[in-house]
């Protein structure tokens, strides 16, 4: 059972022979505890956190038209968050920037999967 005040579980480890781990060692690790096949993974960058508390991304939609879209997050990862409504697949959504975009603002986007990161 997870201890919600200090976010751990006590487990049990079996590691492979050749880690040549002793006892009293520790380790960090991440374990997958659901499977989210319709959620769909986006930058945490792309993110804005509204004052009413919710959570909104600005997608690019026909004739460069920026939409904010309200977005559900069922989990954050390393620099990656998995949204289980807001979006469909083949959204694209704007993850720079958009801290000056209003709702319905004409934008011209630019295409960020060969820059480095």
């Amino acid at each position: 059972q997870l201890d919600p005040g200090s976010r751990t579980l006590l487990a049990e480890a079996l590691p492979p022979a050749e880690l040549n781990l002793s006892p009293g060692m520790f380790a960090r690790l991440q374990l997958a505890v659901a499977e989210l096949p319709e959620a769909l993974i986006v930058p945490d960058a792309a993110l804005l956190s509204m004052p009413d508390g919710s959570t909104r991304i600005y997608v690019l939609e026909k004739e460069n038209v920026a939409r904010l879209r309200k977005v559900g997050i069922a989990l954050e990862n390393n620099g990656v968050v998995a949204l289980n409504s807001g979006v469909k697949p083949g959204d694209q959504v704007i993850v720079r920037g958009h801290e000056l975009l209003k709702d319905g603002m004409r934008v011209k986007p630019q295409n960020l999967e060969n820059e480095q990161r």
